[in-house]
């Protein structure tokens, strides 16, 4: 299993510092500082010397339209190491106990587990949890195919949404939300589940864990995280980078190069024949470039449609029907294993390249980083890679759990962050190896920089496709002027 290493929570990658634990709920690492203290969920967050919230996140509840809180007890550390913290906190109030968990790592990420236990049947008419923002006038948010970028304002989140992610900050730093499913919450789908109140200088988003009036009789226990901006420093590499396409020459020198320059397929691990990646790694490197080939991350298309023994330079004659070409037999065989529930296929002309939707909590990641660890070991100046479908699809297997009913009746899935964040750390682990910073391959991701909890992992995000202007300088009216004051690069990763 090509990466695991990884995993353990000793790992710490050269440009992070491992974390400090001053003290039980104080920690410290690259950039930022988290404080887990009595009273709060969360005492503060502070990111490059300003602070994130502007008083502590807490835990609220209505009976009858009088407001109930919980009184929360100092942290005990639970586990400590080099790359992760582990602290448990304990609180009540006098119609629930409240058990959190917390896990932060060298990142940043903050993942947190809530389990309330009513002490008797109880009514309640709303249960939140408050993140209060300190100086954030900017947001970005996903939602399904939905997504956001500009001035943050509390309309926005009036449209009841299921969010992957929700980006607020400012032009220096920030902090995201971010929520594999929404299991556990007692809500109506119909009514917003989380919301944004604007109080002066202050942006409240409030979770609200039971969104409508109902009667809480039995455990609830919901999943969440939290994950400060910037995650990590750029480097001198990242600053001089000029992207180009193909193999254009210099002046660009970080080629995104399209697959059929190197695969015969858009998401094989492995080069269609490797003199063809030794003859395009040889090319770049000749002219000081580095290359980073095109590959999807979550998505396989199984049939080549470029032929295997097609030279790096062409021309690239395409196989048109599927009965004509190769077929990648790893695919088929652990197809349902791979695939997310219910199947979602990708189709494009012609038929050869149309693919299905691969889950990252399946042997797929296995497949896919063991394929890249082949690559390192063949071609040792090989750049990284490009990752188009660079984020999952959501996944509603009920073997794995991943697929709940709201209040309401609806059938929501699961938005796999955290196996995602683990498939991007084995693949920077490996490239790690080859060097540090000004040396490692690249992961390139497609998608927002603030793609959290994952993002932190990619050393460069390209983005901006989903905006489709359709007459001269739309983009800059749509983005930059309309919706966009300023330029952050509090969530650059």
């Amino acid at each position: 299993r090509a990466g695991i290493e990884a995993l353990s929570p000793d790992w710490v990658p050269a440009i992070w510092t491992p974390l400090e634990l001053k003290k039980p709920g104080q920690i410290s690492l690259w950039g930022r500082n988290y404080e887990i203290s009595e009273g709060g969920l969360i005492s503060s967050i502070g990111s490059q010397g300003s602070p994130i919230l502007s008083s502590p996140v807490v835990v609220k509840y209505l009976v009858g339209g009088k407001e109930r809180q919980f009184v929360i007890k100092a942290p005990t550390t639970r586990s400590a190491a080099r790359g992760r913290v582990e602290l448990d906190q304990q609180a009540s109030s006098s119609d629930f106990d409240l058990s959190i968990k917390h896990r932060i790592e060298f990142d940043g990420m903050h993942l947190m587990t809530l389990a309330f236990t009513p002490k008797a049947k109880i009514g309640v008419d709303k249960l939140w949890v408050e993140v209060p923002f300190a100086n954030a006038p900017f947001s970005v948010a996903t939602g399904g195919s939905w997504w956001q970028h500009g001035l943050a304002s509390d309309t926005i989140f009036q449209t009841p949404r299921a969010y992957q992610h929700i980006w607020l900050g400012n032009d220096d730093v920030g902090c995201a939300f971010f929520a594999e499913n929404y299991k556990g919450w007692v809500i109506n789908s119909s009514k917003p589940r989380v919301t944004l109140k604007t109080t002066g200088a202050v942006r409240t988003l409030n979770l609200l864990l039971v969104n409508e009036p109902s009667e809480i009789s039995s455990p609830l226990r919901v999943e969440f995280g939290l994950q400060a901006t910037p995650m990590k420093p750029l480097s001198q590499r990242q600053r001089e980078t000029r992207a180009g396409n193909a193999v254009e020459p210099p002046p660009f020198n970080v080629l995104m190069t399209g697959a059929p320059y190197w695969n015969s397929t858009d998401s094989k691990p492995s080069p269609r024949n490797w003199q063809v990646l030794k003859d395009l790694v040889a090319l770049t490197k000749s002219r000081n470039q580095q290359v980073n080939p095109y590959i999807a991350a979550f998505l396989v298309t199984p049939w080549d449609y470029i032929k295997r023994d097609t030279p790096f330079d062409g021309p690239f004659p395409i196989v048109k029907t599927k009965k004509d070409a190769t077929r990648m037999e790893e695919f088929f065989y652990f197809k349902r294993d791979w695939s997310v529930v219910p199947t979602r296929l990708y189709t494009l002309e012609p038929e050869t390249r149309n693919g299905l939707f691969t889950t990252p909590s399946s042997s797929y990641t296995d497949f896919f980083v063991g394929g890249v660890q082949e690559i390192l070991k063949r071609e040792p100046d090989f750049g990284g890679f490009f990752c188009d479908i660079a984020s999952p699809r959501i996944n509603s297997d009920p073997e794995k759990g991943l697929t709940y009913t709201t209040k309401d009746g609806v059938q929501e899935g699961t938005f796999e962050s955290l196996a995602t964040r683990d498939f991007y750390k084995r693949l920077y682990w490996l490239f790690e190896q080859r060097g540090g910073p000004d040396k490692k391959p690249w992961i390139v991701g497609h998608g927002f920089a603030s793609s959290v909890p994952y993002a932190a992992f990619w050393d460069m995000t390209i983005n901006g496709e989903e905006i489709k202007p359709d007459k001269n300088f739309g983009f800059t009216e749509l983005v930059l002027q309309k919706s966009m004051e300023g330029n952050p690069i509090a969530i650059l990763s």
